[in-house]
C-alpha cells in the first residue's frame, strides 16, 4: 500500500514540476499602419506610434513607443511626405539602408537582410518613399528592419495627413543578426 502511495505522490510531483507558466512571446514581424493623424488627449495632442518590443501601436506621448510618422506638409497645409522620427529618448535611431523602387527587388533585399550592416545613424529619417528599407536602432541597442511598402495623403475634410504602411522585423536579444 505504502509502494501504491509513494508512487502516486511521485507521479504528481512529476507532472507539476513539468508544467510551466506560459510566456509572453515577443512579436518580431509583421506589418503595420502608421499615420500622422494627431488627436486630442485631454488638454494636449498626441499621435500613435509603433513599438517594436510589443509589436503594436501605442499613443505618444503616454507609452514607450519607438516610431513615430510626421507629415510634411506645404505652407497651405497640404501634406508633402512624411518622414519617421523617435521620441527624444531614443537619438541615432534611423539608418537609411537601402532603396528600390521596384517592388519585388525591395522585398528580396528585405527578405535576405539578415544582419545588420548599418553603422551610422541619424535621429530622422530620409524623406519616406516606396521600396525604402530603415534599420533602426533603439534607446537600448536593439535593431529592427523595416521596409516601406506604401505611402498615401489621407485627406479627411479640409485636413490631410500621411498614412504608410512597413513591414518590419525586430531584433529583441541585442544581436545584429535578424
Amino acid at each position: 500500500m505504502k509502494k501504491y502511495i509513494l508512487l502516486t505522490i511521485s507521479t504528481i510531483v512529476l507532472l507539476f514540476a513539468s508544467c510551466k507558466k506560459s510566456e509572453t512571446t515577443i512579436p518580431t514581424n509583421g506589418t503595420v499602419t502608421l499615420s500622422s493623424l494627431s488627436f486630442a488627449d485631454n488638454s494636449s495632442y498626441a499621435i500613435n506610434g509603433f513599438s517594436f518590443s510589443a509589436g503594436a501601436i501605442h499613443k505618444y506621448p503616454g507609452s514607450q513607443t519607438d516610431l513615430l510618422l510626421l507629415a510634411l506638409t506645404t505652407p497651405s497645409g497640404d501634406v508633402d511626405g512624411a518622414i519617421f522620427s523617435a521620441p527624444d529618448y531614443n537619438i541615432g535611431t534611423f539608418n537609411n539602408t537601402f532603396y528600390n523602387q521596384d517592388p519585388g527587388t525591395a522585398e528580396s533585399f528585405f527578405n535576405n537582410y539578415s544582419v545588420v550592416i548599418a553603422t551610422s545613424f541619424k535621429d530622422l529619417s530620409d524623406t519616406i518613399m516606396e521600396g525604402q528599407i530603415i534599420t533602426f536602432k533603439t534607446g537600448d541597442n536593439k535593431f529592427a528592419k523595416f521596409l516601406v511598402l506604401a505611402f498615401r495623403k489621407v485627406s479627411q475634410g479640409n485636413e490631410q495627413h500621411a498614412e504608410v504602411d512597413i513591414k518590419w522585423q525586430f531584433q529583441p536579444n541585442g544581436t545584429a543578426k535578424f
